[in-house]
C-alpha cells in the first residue's frame, strides 16, 4: 500500500453557490493564487453532482430548496467562459453519486428533497448525443453515496435511504457491459456525506456523518476492487461531514465541510 498523505482545510457551514468559481494555482508563487468569477448559474443550488468530459464541467442537478431538487444539467466551458444548458436529469434529484466512465457520466440514486424519498434509479448521460438513458435500477434506493469508476465497473459506497434511515455501508459493484449489479463487501464504517477519490485503482472513502447522531466521522477506508477488500486508513485529523477531495500526484487533498 502506498503512503498517501491527507492534508486538510477547516471550512464550517453550508454554502448556496450562485456563481461557479475557479481556483487559478501559481505553485512556485504562492502569494499569487487567486479566485476569479466566471460564469454565473440561473440559480443557487446545493447537493448538485459535478463531473469533467472532454474539457467540459457538468453540473446536474441539485437542490435549490431544501425541499425542492432541479432536473436541470449545464456544461461550462472553461475556454469560452459560458454556461450551456444541457437535456436534464430525466427527474429532479439532488445528492446523487456520478463517475464518468468512457467518456460518459453515470449517476445513481439521489434524493427528491434533502432527506426526503431516495432515489432507485440509475441513468447514463451521453455527451455526445446529449441524451440520459435508464439503467438497471440500484438493488436499493439511496441517496448520499459516492461513486468511483476503475478498470470498466463502477462501485456505489454508502449512503442513506429515505429520511436518512437506514445508513449504508454497503459496496454494489456495477457493470455496463452487463447493465447488472453485484454486492460486494461492505464498507466498515455506514456512512453518507462522505468524499472519495480513486488513487493507483484503490478507492479512498473519506469522512461523512450519520443523520441518526447527528455525528460527523474521520474514518479514511481503502477498498481494492482486485481482492474485494476494505481497510483502515489514517484517520482525518478533524471528523467531517460533506467534504471535498481531489488527487495531485499521489497526495489526497480533502477541504471543506462541517463537523460536530
Amino acid at each position: 500500500m502506498k503512503n498517501i498523505q491527507v492534508h486538510f482545510q477547516q471550512a464550517g457551514g453550508m454554502l448556496c453557490l450562485l456563481t461557479v468559481i475557479i481556483l487559478l494555482p501559481s505553485f512556485q508563487l504562492r502569494a499569487q493564487d487567486y479566485w476569479e468569477e466566471v460564469a454565473q448559474l440561473p440559480s443557487g443550488r446545493i447537493l448538485s453532482s459535478v463531473e469533467t468530459v472532454d474539457n467540459l464541467i457538468y453540473i446536474i442537478g441539485g437542490l435549490t430548496t431544501p425541499t425542492q431538487a432541479i432536473a436541470e444539467v449545464y456544461a461550462y466551458n472553461p475556454a469560452t467562459n459560458t454556461l450551456e444548458p444541457r437535456s436534464p436529469l430525466p427527474k429532479a434529484l439532488g445528492a446523487t453519486a456520478t463517475a464518468v466512465l468512457n467518456g460518459k457520466i453515470y449517476l445513481f440514486g439521489g434524493a427528491s428533497y434533502s432527506n426526503g424519498i431516495a432515489s432507485i434509479s440509475s441513468y447514463v448521460y451521453d455527451p455526445a448525443t446529449n441524451q440520459w438513458a435508464s439503467l438497471a435500477d440500484m438493488p436499493v434506493p439511496r441517496g448520499y453515496a459516492v461513486a468511483e469508476a476503475i478498470n470498466g465497473k463502477i462501485y456505489l459506497i454508502g449512503g442513506f435511504g429515505t429520511g436518512g434511515a437506514p445508513e449504508y455501508n454497503m459496496t454494489q459493484e456495477y457493470d455496463p457491459q452487463t447493465n447488472s449489479w453485484q454486492t460486494k463487501e461492505p464498507m466498515l464504517t455506514a456512512r453518507g456525506y462522505m468524499c472519495s477519490v480513486v488513487l493507483d485503482n484503490y478507492i479512498y472513502v473519506l469522512g461523512g456523518g450519520l443523520p441518526s447522531t447527528i455525528t460527523s466521522l474521520d474514518a479514511v477506508e481503502i477498498y481494492d476492487p482486485a481482492s474485494n477488500t476494505w481497510t483502515i486508513g489514517t484517520s482525518l485529523p478533524t471528523p467531517l461531514i460533506g467534504p471535498g477531495a481531489g488527487v495531485l500526484g499521489k497526495t489526497i487533498y480533502v477541504a471543506g465541510g462541517a463537523y460536530n
